[in-house]
């Protein structure tokens, strides 16, 4: 049975209707790329904006939104050697940040986590 992944997609211009639950086949990484296992996305406005055509370089329907993410390493392609399963790395991208999990080329939209960003106490509520 093949591994099955699902994501959001924009399927045309205009409000929260316009987003699909879509699932398809959990694809390998390519040469160069490393494939992150989603933990947390962002969602901002600019996302929004885009959803709805009104952001300067939509691209065109059908894709996924988002611009970060953060998760953990979970399979590397061949000449991705600076990465390992288990390593947790931000990413930045023009999308699709929100694809759990997501490749990408390894040195351009992946970096380490520093240690002391991934242990901070949490603030108590108010």
């Amino acid at each position: 049975m093949m591994n099955m992944i699902t994501r959001m997609v924009v399927t045309g211009y205009g409000g929260p209707e316009k987003l699909e639950a879509v699932e398809e086949p959990l694809r390998k990484p390519e040469p160069g790329e490393i494939r992150v296992k989603v933990q947390s996305a962002g969602v901002a406005l600019a996302d929004i904006m885009r959803r709805e055509g009104k952001y300067p370089l939509s691209p065109t329907p059908p894709f996924t939104p988002g611009y970060d993410a953060v998760g953990l390493v979970d399979e590397v392609g061949e000449g991705a050697e600076d990465y390992s399963p288990g390593r947790r790395s931000p990413s930045s991208s023009t999308g699709p940040a929100v694809t759990p999990p997501m490749c990408m080329r390894s040195r351009m939209k992946s970096s380490a986590f520093p240690t002391a960003l991934t242990r901070y106490p949490r603030r108590p509520r108010s």
